[in-house]
Order: structure tokens, then sequence, then C-alpha cells
């Protein structure tokens, strides 16, 4: 469960790997939103890249699928994250930048 509280209203998704799925794909679930998304390395980043999604079982065409420039990386002693989540024809949905410091 990844949850995220922007000023004390929380959002949550599940990643999972699919049964079966390629190395570097996985899923992430919004409620009934399902996407899939491919990492892949581009110097010190990791870039999430969306390739697919369902409204559970049912598919949604790719031509509505939402975009963005969303990456991880690690700075110092951070795991840093900025995502960018847009979609054809409506624009901007959400953009949010954060940090994880290490447990102790």
């Amino acid at each position: 469960m990844w949850q995220r509280d922007f000023a004390g209203h929380t959002f949550m998704s599940y990643q999972y790997q699919a049964p079966n799925a390629q190395p570097g794909i996985v899923n992430e679930r919004f409620g009934m939103i399902d996407v899939t998304v491919a990492f892949q390395t581009d110097r010190d980043r990791l870039v999430l890249e969306p390739m697919a999604w369902a409204f559970g079982p049912l598919p949604l065409p790719k031509a509505l699928l939402p975009t963005g420039q969303s990456f991880e990386t690690q700075i110092d002693d951070r795991f840093v994250f900025d995502v960018e989540i847009a979609m054809p024809w409506v624009g901007q949905i959400a953009t949010y930048r954060g940090w994880l410091l290490p447990t102790e």
C-alpha cells in the first residue's frame, strides 16, 4: 500500500506484480482503476511509464491513458519521487513531489 497525505486528505494505491508479468512491469490500483506501469532506467533515475489501464476487468482505451513525467531516484540518503499525472483533452490532474527517509 502506498499512502499519500495532502494537507490531511489521504489517497491510497496498491502496487503489485501481476502473474506472468515481465520484470520491471507493475500494476498500481487506485480504487477500481488499475494502471500497468513499466519502470525504465534513465541515468540515475527510475522512470515510470504508463502502458495500459483498466476499470475493474474492462480494458480502457490507450488513447485516454493518463501520462506525465514521473520518476524516482536517490539523493543523498533520501528516496525522492516526482509525479505528474495528465490526461488527453483534460490536462494536468495532479503533480506532487516528495521524499522518504530510511527508518532506523
